[in-house]
Formats: structure tokens, C-alpha cells, sequence
């Protein structure tokens, strides 16, 4: 399966610009719609009558940290999000530092790029808002705990509202989603089995943390624009 060319570029600037540093930016820019790129190239591969079998495959994506890490667990919830939303789906254990993506190859691809990008803009953002939260003498763990879930919970809303629109606007678009979410069940269980999953944990969230968080997520360079505030239900145990 090859990609269409706009979607190969982009997906080369952001590998390129994982490796080496470059401005924020360049970064977006790269980000830029890529995510409606994606669809529109699975939609035109399923349109392909001749197409041989879909080819799911699982890679591994170090998160550095496991999930049971509170330093690590955004990252890990930030990747099942990205995956959900572009054909694609991850596993994480609690006491793994590796993630397991099952997915076509022109999926995962763009889905650990897309990662790395909005890990990248998390931490930018964070770091920046941490330097005001510091001076005024707010900052401690919940407070980045309760910021990264504001910006994780906005990114989720914003892959997830470009999704539906995506299925409205493309002739085939809702039934692409239905197909490829039954093709990966099957794909997920034969290639990763049965697996347990971490239990939910509530605990506090700072609004003024939580809200810069929101703003942050709102500003990364993606396509659909959530201007409102997300829920915070199932989105992440920060």
C-alpha cells in the first residue's frame, strides 16, 4: 500500500523533525491536516476493488515510562486517543513501558508521528504555562497532572469531532469507520490476545490547570477547533 503524496511529505517532515530540532512551526505546519489526509487515503484504498487483504500488523512504541507512571500515563492515553481516531488501536500495561499499536502500516506510521508531534506540543505548551504557575507559587504534580488532562481531553474532543465530520462529509466515510473498527477487533485479539486493563482512579483537578491545559490543546495545529471545554470523564487517570 503506498500513500498519496501530500500525506508522504508531511509524514516525512515530522519524522525529520523528530530527529533534529526545529520551530514550533514547522512542526504544525507539518501537522497540519493530516489527519483528514489519513482518511481520505483509507477511504480511497477501500474504494480499490482489486486491493489485496488489509495487512494489520502490531508494532511497539517505547513510552519511556510504564503506564502505572504518573509521568507516563498522559503519553499513554494520549496514543490510544491518536490511534482511535485514525484506524488504529493501542494496548498499554500498567507495569510496561511499551505500548503495543496494531493497525495497517500507513496508519501506524502516521499514528506514532502524530504522536510524537502532540507529546512534543504538550510538553511545550507545559513547560510554558508551568513558568507562570511557579511564580505564583501554584505549581506542584496535580497541578500538571490536571493541566496534561486538560490538554489530552481537548485533543481527543478535536481527532474525534474531525472524525464524524470527515464521515459526513465523504460518500462512504461512516461505513470506512464501521469496517475498519470491526477488521482491527479481530486484528487486535489475534495479534495481542486478551489483555487486562488498568482500573479508573479519580482524583482531584486543579480548574485553573485543568482550563490552561484546554487552552494548550486548543492552540496545536490540527484541523477542527473545540473551543469548548472537554469532559474529563474517561479521557485520562492523570
Amino acid at each position: 500500500m503506498s500513500f498519496n503524496r501530500e500525506l508522504l511529505a508531511k509524514l516525512a517532515s515530522l519524522k525529520n523533525l523528530s530527529k533534529k530540532a526545529g520551530t514550533p512551526g514547522e512542526a504544525a505546519a507539518a501537522a497540519a491536516g493530516l489527519q483528514r489526509l489519513l482518511f481520505r487515503h483509507n477511504l480511497s484504498l477501500s474504494d480499490i476493488s482489486t486491493k489485496e487483504p488489509s495487512a494489520y500488523q502490531k508494532d511497539t512504541v517505547d513510552m519511556g515510562a510504564p503506564y502505572a507512571s504518573s509521568y507516563s500515563r498522559w503519553k499513554h492515553s494520549l496514543l490510544t486517543i491518536v490511534a482511535n481516531y485514525n484506524f488504529c488501536q493501542s494496548v498499554s500495561r500498567v507495569d510496561d513501558s511499551r505500548a503495543w499499536l496494531v493497525g495497517e502500516p500507513h496508519n501506524i506510521a502516521i499514528v506514532i508521528a502524530l504522536h510524537g508531534y502532540l507529546t512534543q506540543e504538550g510538553l511545550r505548551f507545559l513547560k510554558l504555562a508551568s513558568m507562570i504557575a511557579k511564580a505564583l507559587g501554584n505549581y506542584n504534580n496535580k497541578w500538571r497532572k490536571s493541566f496534561l488532562l486538560g490538554f489530552v481531553v481537548t485533543v481527543r474532543d478535536r481527532l474525534k469531532a474531525q472524525q464524524e465530520e470527515d464521515q459526513q462529509t465523504y460518500t462512504g466515510g461512516a461505513n470506512l469507520v464501521v469496517v475498519k473498527g470491526r477488521e482491527l477487533a479481530k486484528a487486535s485479539h489475534d495479534l495481542v490476545g486478551s489483555y487486562e486493563t488498568s482500573k479508573s482512579r479519580t482524583s482531584r483537578v486543579y480548574s485553573g490547570a485543568y482550563e490552561a491545559g484546554v487552552a494548550a490543546g486548543n492552540r496545536v495545529n490540527l484541523n477542527r477547533s473545540i473551543t469548548r471545554q472537554g469532559s474529563t470523564q474517561g479521557a485520562l487517570n492523570a
